[in-house]
């Protein structure tokens, strides 16, 4: 996996805010995550999906139910373009 460098990670406060650094066909518009979103994306780096979504259920001590969430989470970022899957 690796991030989009369209974007960076912002902690502001309890806020964690994925900030367009360059100008984007995503949005030009900060997004916000949750503690685990930022976790994943400061995490992506190098590692294979499966294994990213290991590590998180391993983390934060995940049910089934919840890595599925993680799963999607995930896709939800790849089908968006903010996650990029390497080749």
């Amino acid at each position: 996996m690796q991030t989009n460098r369209a974007f960076v990670l912002r902690h502001v406060g309890d806020l964690y805010l994925l900030v367009p650094a360059r100008r984007n066909t995503i949005t030009q518009s900060y997004l916000s995550l949750n503690e685990m979103g930022a976790w994943i994306w400061e995490n992506a780096a190098g590692k294979e999906l499966v294994d990213l979504i290991k590590a998180a259920v391993e983390k934060f001590h995940l049910s089934k139910d919840e890595e599925s969430a993680v799963e999607r989470f995930c896709g939800d970022l790849i089908t968006q373009g903010l996650l990029e899957v390497q080749v």
